[in-house]
Order: C-alpha cells, then sequence, then structure tokens
C-alpha cells in the first residue's frame, strides 16, 4: 500500500518575515557576510520567477521560526498526534543542519479532528511561545512529538514546565481555549490552501504532501537557493525575500471538492469471506460462536489504538468470541516485519498465551522494536531472548509472515487493521458499537446453526465454507 493511501486511512480519515540584521552573503563560499556586500549599488527591482512551478502565499502570521536564513522558508502545517508528522521532523532538522545559514522552518496548525489529543496540544504549544518565544516553542514541540502516545492534560502541563513555561497558565490557556482565535486563523489557511492531510509542507511556497524523505525535500531547497541566490546577487533583499517571491503568487488552490464530513450512507458489505485459522495465534476458546480475525501491523498507530476495542469486546462477549491475529506489516514500517517475527519466535516457544502478551508489550513501545527490544520484550513473556535475536538474524518466520501477507492481499486487504467477523469484513479502528453491531447480527446467526444441529466448535467452518476468496471487483 502506497503513502499517500495510508494517509487517506489517517485522514478516515506561519508572522511577517523578522527583521535580520546580517544577512546571507550568497555571492561567496563565506555565508556570514552582509546584505550591502552583495548588492550592487543600485539594485535592480526585485523580478519574480518565471510560473515553472506551483507556488502559493502562505503568510507567517506570527507562526514560530526556527532558523535565520531567509533565502528558503520551509512551512510546515502539522498535527502533534500525527505518526507522520512526526516522521518529517528529523527531516527538517536535517535541511537547518544541512543550510543553518540559508533555510528556516515556519510550524503552523492542522489538529486533525480525529485526534483527540491533537488540539489541546496545539493550544498548549501556543501558550509555551506566547510566554517564552519561539525557542521554548520548538523545544516542546520536539518534547510533544517525542510522547505522542501521552498527550493528555496533565503531560502536556509536565512537558511545558520542563521548557521553563508557567504550568498553571498552560493549563488555563488549554481548557479555557484561549488561543482558539490563532488555531481558526491556521485552520483558515488550511482550507484556502487546500491542505487536507498532514503533514503538508510548502517550501517557498512549494506544496510538498506527506512525510517525504530527505532527499526529495533536498532537491527542492537546491532549486530554491539556486534562484534566491540569483535573484540576491541581482539585488534582491535578501531580508524580504520570501515575501518579494510570493507577493503575486495565488492564496488560494482549486482541488476537488472533497468529501462531505458525514458521508450518505452506503449498504454495509455482506459478503462472507472464507478466511481460515488454521494455525494462527488465538485467544478466547475454540467453539467460540463468533470468531474475529485481525489482520495487523506491530508499527500501526491504528492497529494499537484497535486494542482498547477488542479488549472491550472480550469482555462483553466472554467465551462466544475468539480473537485471532494475522500478521501483515506494512512495508514502509521499517521494523514491523522483525517484530512479526518475532512475534512467531515467541509463540513457537511459548505457545498462545505468551504469544498475545508479547503482542501487547510490542504495541505499547512500539517505537521501540529494535532486535535488542525485542529480545527484551520476549525474555518478559518467558521466551528465550537469544533464540529471539537468533530468529531474526536468519529470517527463520519470514515465510510466515508473508504467507498472511499474500492470504490478506488475495482477500482485498490494503491496509491495517483490517477484520473479519465470522467472514464479514470491517475495516479500521472503528468504534466498539460498530464492532458490537456486526457481532451480534453474526452472532444471532451462529446460534441459528446451533440451534439446527451445528455444534459449536464447527460453527466458524461451517459459516465460511463457502464464503468468497477474494473482493468483489
Amino acid at each position: 500500500m502506497n503513502l499517500r493511501a495510508v494517509l487517506l486511512l489517517c485522514l478516515a480519515a506561519c508572522s511577517s518575515s523578522p527583521e535580520v540584521t546580517e544577512p546571507v552573503d550568497i555571492a561567496s563560499s563565506d555565508t556570514s557576510g552582509t546584505e550591502a556586500a552583495i548588492a550592487p549599488p543600485e539594485a535592480e527591482p526585485f523580478e519574480p520567477p518565471p510560473r515553472d512551478v506551483e507556488r502559493y502565499r502562505v503568510a507567517l502570521d506570527g507562526a514560530p521560526l526556527l532558523g535565520s536564513g531567509t533565502l528558503v522558508t520551509v512551512v510546515v502545517f502539522s498535527d502533534f498526534q500525527c505518526p507522520f508528522c512526526s516522521r518529517v521532523v528529523p527531516t527538517f532538522d536535517r535541511l537547518r543542519e544541512t543550510y543553518p545559514n540559508e533555510l528556516r522552518v515556519a510550524f503552523r496548525h492542522y489538529p486533525l479532528p480525529f485526534h483527540q489529543d491533537a488540539r489541546p496540544a496545539a493550544l498548549a504549544s501556543i501558550e509555551v511561545q506566547r510566554q517564552l518565544g519561539d525557542e521554548a516553542f520548538y523545544r516542546y514541540h520536539d518534547l510533544l512529538f517525542a510522547n505522542q502516545r501521552a498527550l493528555g492534560l496533565d503531560a502536556l502541563v509536565q512537558y511545558a514546565q520542563q521548557v521553563g513555561a508557567n504550568g498553571p497558565a498552560v493549563r488555563a490557556a488549554v481548557e479555557r481555549e484561549t488561543h482558539a482565535a490563532a488555531l481558526e486563523r491556521d485552520g483558515a489557511q488550511v482550507t484556502s490552501l487546500g491542505v487536507r492531510g498532514t503533514p503538508h509542507t510548502f517550501v517557498n511556497g512549494r506544496p510538498v504532501s506527506g512525510a517525504q524523505p530527505f532527499e526529495a525535500f533536498d532537491a527542492i531547497v537546491r532549486e530554491e537557493l539556486a534562484l534566491a541566490r540569483d535573484r540576491v546577487t541581482r539585488g534582491a533583499s535578501a531580508a524580504r525575500y520570501y515575501d518579494d517571491l510570493l507577493a503575486a503568487a495565488p492564496t488560494a488552490r482549486e482541488v476537488e471538492p472533497s468529501r462531505p464530513s458525514t458521508p450518505t450512507p452506503r449498504p454495509d458489505d455482506t459478503t462472507v469471506y472464507r478466511v481460515p485459522v488454521d494455525g494462527a495465534a488465538a485467544r478466547g476458546p475454540a467453539d467460540a460462536l463468533v470468531t474475529l480475525v485481525a489482520f495487523t501491523d506491530f508499527e500501526c498507530p491504528f492497529c494499537e489504538r484497535a486494542l482498547d476495542t477488542l479488549r472491550q469486546l472480550e469482555q462483553r462477549y466472554g467465551r462466544d468470541l475468539r480473537i485471532v491475529v494475522r500478521h501483515f506489516p506494512l512495508a514502509f514500517h521499517a521494523n514491523a516485519q522483525g517484530a512479526h517475527e518475532a512475534a512467531i519466535e515467541v509463540r513457537t516457544q511459548r505457545g498462545d498465551e505468551a504469544f498475545f502478551r508479547f503482542h501487547d508489550l510490542v504495541f505499547a513501545n512500539r517505537s521501540a522494536l529494535s532486535p535488542d527490544d525485542l529480545a527484551g520484550y520476549a525474555t518478559q513473556v518467558g521466551a528465550n531472548g537469544a533464540q529471539v535475536r537468533q530468529a531474526l538474524a536468519d529470517r527463520r518466520h519470514r515465510a510466515a509472515v508473508e504467507a498472511d501477507q499474500q492470504l490478506g492481499s488475495s482477500l482485498g486487504v490494503t491496509g491495517t487493521p483490517s477484520f473479519f467477523v465470522n467472514g464479514r469484513r470491517l475495516v479500521g479502528a472503528q468504534p466498539v458499537d460498530r464492532f458490537a453491531s456486526l457481532i451480534d447480527e453474526v452472532k444471532a446467526a451462529a446460534e441459528a446453526r446451533v440451534a439446527q444441529g451445528t455444534p459449536r466448535a464447527r460453527v466458524y467452518e461451517a459459516t465460511i465454507a463457502n464464503g468468497a476468496t477474494a473482493p468483489s471487483p
């Protein structure tokens, strides 16, 4: 599945330029000169570049700035709870290290509505900036991204105090939504610029969607630097370069109409798929009336989010529910494949109970999934950590993971988490009531089979016996 598709699942969901006293001397290899050293006696009027690239005027409007360069301005619309936004932070750090005197980064807020902690985190960060300035904002910014799974109000206050801010004032700013107008200002830019997901970046007004690798950003930055150096050596002001460059650029982007926020309901997919469970890790009785098969990825934040829902369902349905795990690590999750191979090794050594304890440990620590980390978690559940490390080294369980991936793909699985409830498909980290509704429906059908003479232990196999083995076109 490509990155664009994942971003869509993830959706389904900044002040005028500061006064620069020592502009960059881009006419020489020494980048510590002054504007006077590079401007000719009679500067030519600024000449905007040809319209050969898509470029938009993105206002800074008081946004926190990181870096003193003025030739390349990187404006990122971001969400503190978005895993892809977290992934792109090191890329921007590397860009600043590569171009320390030419580039700056501006942060603009776009908390996505389905990230419940993102808006409070944004409000708290604005308060930190108002109290202590841009440098403290970015220290707070780094703390939030490093602790994405702990963004409750108490934690937000604690992180603010760590960077020297007034904790009670931060708490009050969040509870009273003191800076809601600032978020609305950024939200207006989001709408006019056609931004639909996070992270969304503008490099000197040029849009870049998603957590692209350093090389993709670097290519654009180098193009922009070449243009800026040419303009400044011909007399343009380095200090005003960003504003002058985008003075004539549009402030709005025409995009295809987005889907309505509340789509017209469509009939549920009632197809029953033949989803085998033989050989897969399972929790719950083998004769459960309802079998829920989960295709999951240990590095996926949405799979982690679904865990609490599954636990609630287990409590609600007791011995009538069995949960089966199938491995579906996504290609762009660098550590997921190894985590799944380690989980199979733990199960091989210690069985299903240890597998699920390991499963829960991995999800609780999905930002730390190195081979040593995985061996440590295996040891905690009673498995032999050295054997787990060796299994990872020789790729002992690679084929088993790939077999689950092939099964999922054949059934139309393209993302995680994907579930099949007695063969009925349910995609994504849905609310518990959505699962319960489907479970109640298939459970009633299972009870009818039992009443007609099917043994409980054979209900699942009988239900999926004539099921589809591939999705309908």
